[in-house]
């Protein structure tokens, strides 16, 4: 063939190999190549999980993300896989063999990740088929809008009448998160202090646990010397944690401090103080991913989809 064509067998097996990921042909060993049948739209969906999402380091938020795509799966007919990676952390720069067996034998159709790091995008971007991921993936094509996230938290604190803030959540300050914040809290009017944005960004690396970390970034932010009238938390995950860590240091809500804190619509936990929610959709979320890989395998170009978030104010008793 690559006679014919008139170029060298490399360049044709990189020409192949992206018609493959495009799902218009298929390699099957000892037998051959051959085109693709034409299936239109997305029917098999295969779900990836890096961790076990019921075990510890787990988060509710990626169960509760799986139990929707499996809903909205179910309402367009579309049959789901799920894969969880038991290897290390450390030895997951590799395929998962399962995975690559399904993708290569066309079992599935597309994936789906629900969490994802440098090292498993590397070999999710090399499957022969489409993936998408909320983790910013090889497509970078779905993702939460968190300037869109800080800019309304910091205009919710400047409205009830904060003039500085600070930020807790798992990253660090050279993080794109601290820089929408500072970003945000300019916009805003609200001063804010390197001291005033504290994080653990090895969270996820070290499997500790989340409201551990939480709690004692605020036990540590609550007794400098300067404190900042209003506090932004996020994600999800650190709520609950800044929730119970306020309530052991005695801080009175909203009197001495306007608390933000970042929640998914179908992930909801008490707070027992006043407080503002800044809201995303998990449910949302899912439907983008489903919608764009079935899109890509019906031949069209997908769009960018940025998810926004809604302001709940007063919520003291949810």
């Amino acid at each position: 063939m690559a006679a014919q064509i008139g170029t060298d067998v490399p360049t044709l097996h990189r020409a192949l190999t992206e018609l493959v990921c495009e799902g218009l042909i298929t390699r099957t060993p000892r037998i051959g190549t051959h085109v693709a049948q034409w299936e239109k739209g997305l029917l098999r969906l295969g779900v990836y999980h890096s961790r076990n999402i019921f075990a510890r380091g787990g988060t509710i938020a990626h169960r509760v993300l799986e139990a929707e795509v499996q809903k909205a799966a179910s309402a367009m007919k579309i049959s789901v896989q799920v894969w969880t990676d038991p290897r290390p952390a450390a030895r997951q720069g590799t395929p998962l063999p399962a995975v690559e067996y399904a993708a290569r034998e066309r079992i599935i159709q597309a994936l789906i990740s629900t969490d994802s790091d440098e090292s498993h995008r590397k070999w999710l971007s090399k499957l022969p088929l489409p993936v998408s991921t909320l983790a910013e993936g090889p497509a970078r094509l779905i993702s939460f809008d968190l300037p869109h996230f800080f800019e309304t938290a910091a205009i919710a604190l400047a409205k009830q009448g904060c003039r500085s803030a600070a930020f807790l959540g798992p990253f660090d300050q050279q993080s794109r998160c601290a820089d929408y914040f500072r970003t945000a809290c300019e916009k805003a009017g609200l001063a804010t202090r390197p001291e005033w944005i504290e994080g653990s960004p090895d969270f996820l690396s070290t499997g500790q646990p989340q409201d551990a970390l939480a709690y004692q970034g605020f036990r540590q932010l609550w007794r400098q010397k300067e404190r900042p009238a209003g506090l932004v938390v996020y994600p999800d995950v650190f709520s609950p944690g800044v929730v119970m860590a306020i309530l052991a240091e005695r801080v009175r809500v909203p009197q001495e401090l306007r608390v933000v804190l970042h929640r998914h619509a179908e992930v909801k936990f008490f707070c027992p103080f006043e407080a503002t929610f800044v809201t995303s959709s998990l449910a949302e979320a899912a439907r983008a991913m489903i919608n764009q890989l079935d899109t890509v395998l019906k031949g069209r170009e997908p769009k960018p989809v940025l998810l926004q978030h809604e302001l709940i104010r007063n919520l003291a008793t949810e």
